[in-house]
């Protein structure tokens, strides 16, 4: 199953992508959170990560499929994943 949870901040998405992925036993991977962690690294992508996201700007798609990309390809979601905030844009 390739499940995408699109809605506004607060709306729910984390909440609603953890209870499903427990129920059907599916990887959750929320670019959020993902990025946030990203952001914590003292690297060159883990600088612009936290600047972008400290002035308040989404990271651009260009990088987000880079990086959203990177994650699918584990082993872990090869089988089905849900995915939370991605795409931001349409």
């Amino acid at each position: 199953m390739k499940l995408v949870l699109i809605g506004i901040q607060g709306s729910g998405k984390s909440t609603q992508g953890n209870i499903l992925s427990k129920l059907f036993k599916t990887p959750y991977l929320s670019t959020g959170h993902v990025f946030r962690e990203i952001a914590k690294e003292k690297t060159t992508l883990g600088r612009y990560i936290k600047e972008t996201m400290n002035a308040g700007i989404l990271i651009p798609d260009d990088k987000t499929i880079e990086i959203v990309n990177g994650y699918l390809s584990r082993p872990e979601y090869k089988r089905g994943y849900i995915l939370d905030g991605f795409p931001r844009t349409l």
